[in-house]
């Protein structure tokens, strides 16, 4: 499911990034007032869409919508991903983000500026064009991961080189990413068992202490289930949301050499590129009715498909004035990106403070860094996992 430009009414509403592609046939459109349409998905048959904000943050805060259809019955993955057992969305979230609290998050923020430094002091020595992509993006997450987990620094190298091709993109998946998510469960089985007494300032010691005592203790196995799940979809999305906010940055030359001589505006600014950046790892997301509901007027019955659109719901005039344009000072930003409630990203933190990082040290890069072709991905395109992200260092 992606977001593509749409000619029909709806994009007097939300811009140009008004309705989701399903890849079926054309939906029927019902009445705009009533806020919701039916749609064909691709393999899991009819459901709704949303994409007011309203609507949007309705099914992301409302107990009676979930990522499975009630009653459902887990599906075998053609991945190398640990069962651990099934854990619920809550019960997942709640380990994941005893790893990711924001002091934690902050206490990485000083090596990961190191990193990003080093990096595009690297990259600017090479030949140009450079690719941002290969040589800043990627590195930066994969190494921010290993910072997380407290690698040690003779298996750094080895262990982003893996969680990079375990978190490869692609269907089917390639032989290469499959051996690789199998080597990196048996590492994180092997970190965890080194860190079983859980008193390090690391991810899985901070789930070790929270995995809970007798029935609802959680194994071995369903701890590296959790660490998995966050890691690889954490990587995967990392560098897909930093690659595209600089992308869009790059596209917006002043904003960036205005962020050079006022660092404190990073903030703000990362969040209205996150507002505004179509991605398509972000650009929609199913949830099941679990018990009847409305939505809009609209009834929803139990086992009801809903997909909201989180790019449209950020392009709700209602709530962000003027939402087609641009404003690195845009102040107050509840966008939806991250998700909300109980479907809030664990990751958020610290994919916000990766940007943060990356957006301050490229935009203080001696000179300026510049889309090495402007436009050369077409105004619609957003950057893929095997994409290049060309840019070039001033001469001289």
């Amino acid at each position: 499911m992606y977001l593509k430009q749409t000619p029909d009414s709806w994009s007097d509403r939300y811009g140009d990034v008004a309705l989701i592609d399903l890849g079926a046939s054309r939906a029927a459109r019902r009445p705009r007032e009533e806020g919701l349409i039916r749609v064909e998905l691709p393999g899991l048959g009819q459901g709704w869409q949303c994409s007011d904000y309203a609507d949007v943050r309705q099914i992301l805060t409302d107990a009676r919508f979930d990522v499975k259809p009630p009653d459902c019955v887990p599906s075998a993955k053609d991945s190398a991903e640990p069962s651990g057992g099934r854990l619920s969305t809550a019960r997942l979230t709640n380990v994941a983000m005893a790893g990711m609290k924001p002091r934690r998050i902050e206490r990485l923020r000083p090596e990961t500026e190191r990193t990003a430094s080093e990096l595009l002091v690297r990259l600017a020595g090479t030949p140009q064009p450079a690719d941002l992509m290969a040589g800043f993006v990627k590195p930066l997450a994969s190494s921010l991961l290993c910072e997380l987990l407290q690698i040690p620094d003779g298996g750094r190298e080895p262990m982003r080189a893996m969680l990079l091709s375990a978190a490869t993109t692609g269907n089917p998946l390639p032989d290469a990413a499959k051996r690789d998510q199998k080597a990196l469960t048996r590492c994180l089985a092997a970190l965890l068992t080194a860190r079983a007494a859980g008193t390090g300032d690391d991810l899985l010691s901070a789930m070790v202490r929270v995995r809970g005592e007798g029935e609802d203790r959680l194994d071995d196995g369903q701890l590296v289930s959790v660490a998995f799940r966050l890691l690889i979809p954490g990587l995967q999305n990392m560098v897909l949301m930093t690659a595209n906010v600089l992308r869009t940055l790059l596209r917006h030359p002043q904003d960036l050499d205005r962020l050079a001589s006022r660092p404190e505006s990073v903030p703000s600014a990362v969040e209205e590129l996150i507002r505004v950046t179509p991605l398509a790892s972000t650009a929609s997301f199913p949830r099941y009715a679990v018990r009847d509901a409305q939505i809009a007027g609209t009834p929803v019955r139990r086992g009801d498909l809903v997909v909201g659109s989180l790019a449209a719901a950020n392009h709700d005039p209602r709530v962000f004035a003027d939402p087609r344009r641009f404003d690195i000072e845009r102040g107050e930003n509840a966008h939806l990106t991250f998700g909300m409630g109980a479907h809030y990203c664990p990751g958020a933190g610290l994919a916000r403070m990766q940007i943060q990082v990356a957006v301050e040290v490229l935009a203080r890069q001696p000179g300026g860094v510049r889309e090495a072709v402007p436009g050369g991905l077409g105004e619609a395109a957003t950057v893929g996992w095997d994409d290049t992200l060309s840019v070039r260092w001033p001469v001289g």
